[in-house]
């Protein structure tokens, strides 16, 4: 199975080397909510990995809003999409951009790249990351410990009946309600210009 998404989203971005695979801990995948919760490591290493494969083939944009409020927008291009080889940019309501490099600035490929590269380096990553399933929201609570996130840390990503991310949000975040929107597919015209300004104003920025 190819990588859920190369980690490296530039040709010209610092990160590694190469692009793991992520291989899920048993061959369950369930096709709706009532297949799952039998194992749900595996089910969420699916998820994790079908999501950044299509954020990746596709498109993406993730909109993350704090008590409702627009807090911060993370766009990205398909890769065959990219601008001047650039794919992914942030951008804050007062219009303010910044380049991403690496794919784990998306929710939907932040557990993929994790689980991937712990998978190639032979480390078991249930000794870190616990993770449980809740039929009655569909949504999957991934609890990192604090060797592999600096602090105890969940995340609570919401899936569609296709298994694709849709919303995450962050219960015990104690800085607010932060929530993520998921959108794929390509972005809009508006997005894509913010993507274009951004690179452009980097490239001129080093000429």
């Amino acid at each position: 199975m190819a990588l859920a998404g190369a980690l490296v989203l530039t040709g010209c971005a610092t990160g590694p080397a190469s692009n793991p695979s992520v291989s899920p801990s048993s061959s369950v995948s369930p096709s709706s909510a009532t297949a799952r919760g039998t194992d749900p490591l595996a089910e969420f290493t699916k998820v994790a990995t079908d999501s950044c494969d299509k954020a990746n083939a596709e498109g993406v944009v993730e909109n993350i809003t704090d008590d409702g409020k627009q807090a911060y927008k993370v766009i990205m291009t398909a890769k065959a999409e990219a601008y001047q080889d650039y794919s992914a940019v942030g951008v804050d309501p007062g219009g303010v951009t910044e380049i991403i490099y690496e794919a784990y600035a998306f929710e939907v490929c932040y557990f993929a790249g994790v689980i991937g590269l712990a998978t190639e380096g032979g480390t078991d990553v249930s000794e870190n990351l616990t993770v449980t399933y809740d039929q009655a929201t569909n949504s999957y609570s991934a609890e990192e410990d604090a060797e592999m996130a600096g602090e105890v840390q969940t995340t609570r990503y919401f899936i569609d009946d296709a298994g694709l991310m849709t919303k995450v949000d962050y219960p015990t975040d104690t800085d607010g309600p932060f929530v993520r929107t998921i959108t794929f597919g390509a972005p809009g015209a508006e997005d894509l210009k913010i993507l274009q300004t951004a690179v452009d104003e980097l490239l001129s920025s080093t000429e």
